[in-house]
């Protein structure tokens, strides 16, 4: 028996979540300091100055975005952007390996269960509490039959 235990401290496992937190704080710092630091940079100059600056970053950006909209008019785009004449599907489930022949008579023998359940009065109320618990059943089941 140890005297003095030591405690063991319990480590923090770091989520996946709270390490993009993390990151996202860092970039804002980054960002933050960024700023300050431009900010710092643009109150040494003048007036006349920071005009020119305006002017000079107008034109950088002007010209970026003229170019980005005279460029696809002004180059040759029928190699970038062909259209394919035809798109293959793929091939649907064949219907005799989708569903056995048991199978397919027990859908047909419920199908006929359903329906007659309609015309009696004891039948229409139990048929109106399976449609309400499972809507949609018999669209699935005429579906299924369909393929056959």
């Amino acid at each position: 028996m140890k005297l003095f235990k030591k405690k063991q401290k319990e480590e923090k496992q770091k989520t996946p979540i709270s390490i993009l937190v993390m990151i996202a704080g860092y970039i804002e710092q980054l960002k933050r300091k960024l700023a300050d630091f431009l900010g710092r940079q643009s109150e040494r100059l003048t007036v006349s100055q920071r005009k020119v600056v305006l002017v000079l970053f107008g034109l950088s950006v002007g010209s970026i975005c003229a170019g980005l909209v005279v460029r696809p008019f002004a180059e040759d785009q029928q190699e970038r952007f062909m259209i394919p004449t035809s798109v293959e599907a793929p091939k649907l489930v064949q219907p005799e390996t989708a569903i056995g022949q048991t199978d397919y008579q027990s859908l047909i023998w419920f199908k006929r269960v359903m329906d007659s359940l309609k015309h009696s009065p004891e039948g229409r109320a139990q048929y109106e509490r399976i449609m309400n618990e499972r809507p949609g059943l018999l669209d699935s089941v005429d579906f299924i039959l369909s393929y056959q």
